[in-house]
């Protein structure tokens, strides 16, 4: 027996002609369906049912745009878009030093004689990137970018632009060997690196990569530690090649803490280069790959959580605490995510709705949670966002859902908005709950009530009780965000889309772009490519 849940629209896989598709309820999960008139019908896993897909998506409309009838090929700054930029992408060169089995980019190791844009010519594109005033994160991308010896220029270029946040893609192969490259990074104000790092041994490496490149890639998380340049690992998660090493990935990643700042899973998509045309079998879901970090790393499924900023069926992300060499979890399941009743999104002009982050917020949150702060230099509390916008949605103090900020957003604006759930409590003036509740103000040694002298642990907040919630831990509220500043640590997921699975309602809340031939496209449009048999 099956239900149809909803209509959407995708292409064909084969001639990428634009089809109408339908998600589907069967009992082995739910499958997205279509078909082309021309090359048959097409069926495709998107949700295998180790969580309440409905749920988890929370109650989010079918949105009219998706029957914009240039969508996805007319794909750029269209009114039918729901999310605005929070992060571009740009390819610096297609030369690269590896000859990867998959790569979205199709990185060319044997055209090193490429012709690429110049340093110039790259700096004009830059400053079009940056020309607004919302300004946001930029990844410098390829191929292999650390292959043009000019990168630490662009970097320091769009900085002096006004980049608040800018991001390295690489397979640190470079990193690991040439310390004064690392070095010129740093100071041109290189903000982290974002590392291919798909296992724990060198196994993994030759299947995916065709090489051995572990030690390689340990070298290069020491490099950019010594210089504290901020490293998330980046693993291309492959059936029957390495899922296996989800939770290993985790725990070596901590244990590297303050150098890492998370792991950041990208299960494999089918665009670009890829050794083979996949089964279903091949296919790792987003709901599969939570359960995979739960069961395997032993993390709640409650500190998971669906991005608020692109759709929720495109990643997930939660927030941790290295204390003591273990995971603890700073992130927990509001009301909404618990009960499917979530966020809701239908606004057109890129603004977040109720329950929503817009692109802004979300980038100040990966910024900062990704960014190397060892919490020995005065920290700035960003200032970009009012007061309301800080704290959620800007209605967020009289509500009960993820209430006031979460403890992502009180890191972030640490001793302006701090916040106590649905106490709604904040600090400074808005410090007015009663002295029985659980409240945190950045400028008060108090974290429990007006006679506390010790700060309150997550585990007491999240529960909201005076009892339980003052500990010996934690000296200060302040010491407090600085460890979490310092040791900090994201786990994250991105599920990009690929010619069988491509979703429009999932698209149009992309909020990551790539630059291409002067269009800001999203990312899964850029690299669409049609599914044939092909070598790579």
């Amino acid at each position: 027996m099956q239900t149809n849940i909803r209509s959407t629209y995708s292409v064909c896989p084969q001639c990428l002609s634009r089809l109408e598709a339908v998600l589907v309820q069967k009992p082995e999960g739910v499958y997205l369906e279509k078909t082309c008139p021309v090359h048959g019908s097409f069926s495709v896993p998107v949700w295998r049912g180790y969580a309440n897909m409905e749920q988890w998506r929370g109650h989010i409309p079918p949105q009219d745009s998706v029957k914009n009838p240039h969508c996805p090929h007319g794909c750029a700054d269209c009114s039918g878009h729901m999310q605005g930029v929070c992060c571009v992408l740009l390819e610096v060169t297609r030369r690269c030093n590896l000859s990867c089995n998959f790569c979205f980019a199709q990185g060319d190791k044997a055209g090193q004689d490429i012709t690429e844009p110049g340093t110039a010519e790259l700096q004009q594109i830059i400053a079009s990137i940056l020309s607004g005033d919302d300004k946001p994160l930029l990844q410098f991308s390829g191929g292999e970018p650390t292959l043009r010896d000019d990168l630490p220029e662009l970097v320091a270029y769009a900085r002096s632009l006004g980049c608040r946040y800018t991001q390295l893609n690489s397979n640190g192969i470079r990193l690991a060997e040439d310390e004064a490259y690392v070095s010129a990074l740093a100071k041109a104000g290189l903000s982290f690196v974002f590392m291919q790092f798909d296992g724990v041994d060198d196994e993994v490496y030759q299947a995916l990569r065709g090489t051995p490149l572990l030690a390689q890639k340990l070298k290069a998380i020491e490099m950019c530690d010594r210089y504290r340049i901020g490293v998330s690992l980046v693993p291309t998660l492959v059936r029957g090649v390495n899922d296996h090493q989800v939770g290993e990935i985790i725990r070596l990643g901590a244990s590297l803490s303050p150098a890492v700042r998370g792991v950041h899973f990208q299960p494999v998509s089918y665009f670009g280069r890829y050794p083979a045309l996949p089964g279903d079998e091949d296919r790792i879901t987003l709901d599969e790959l939570f359960a995979l970090v739960s069961k395997q790393a032993g993390i709640a499924l409650s500190s998971l959580l669906p991005s608020r900023c692109d759709h929720p069926l495109c990643g997930f992300h939660g927030s941790f605490l290295v204390d003591a060499g273990e995971l603890r979890p700073l992130s927990h399941a509001g009301q909404g995510a618990e009960t499917g009743e979530g966020a809701v999104n239908t606004r057109k002009d890129g603004a977040p709705a109720e329950g929503m982050t817009s692109a802004k917020q979300n980038r100040e949150y990966v910024g900062r949670r990704w960014s190397r702060d060892d919490g020995d230099e005065e920290d700035t509390p960003y200032s970009g966002d009012t007061e309301a916008d800080a704290c959620c949605d800007g209605d967020a103090l009289e509500t009960e859902t993820d209430a006031c900020c979460d403890w992502d957003a009180l890191e972030a604006e640490a001793e302006t908005d701090a916040c106590c759930g649905d106490t709604a409590c904040c600090c400074g003036d808005e410090a007015d709950s009663g002295d029985d509740e659980a409240c945190c103000c950045g400028d008060a040694d108090s974290c429990c009530d007006a006679e506390a002298d010790s700060c309150c642990d997550w585990d007491a907040l999240e529960a909201e009780t005076e009892a339980e919630s003052c500990c010996d831990e934690l000296d200060t509220f302040d010491s407090f965000l600085r460890k979490v500043r310092k040791h900090g640590f994201t786990i994250s997921a991105m599920a990009f889309q690929d010619a069988m699975n491509l979703d429009a309602e999932r698209l149009q809340r992309c909020s990551l772009r790539v630059y291409h031939e002067g269009i800001l496209k999203p990312f899964c449009i850029r690299y669409l490519s049609p599914m044939k048999n092909h070598e790579g």
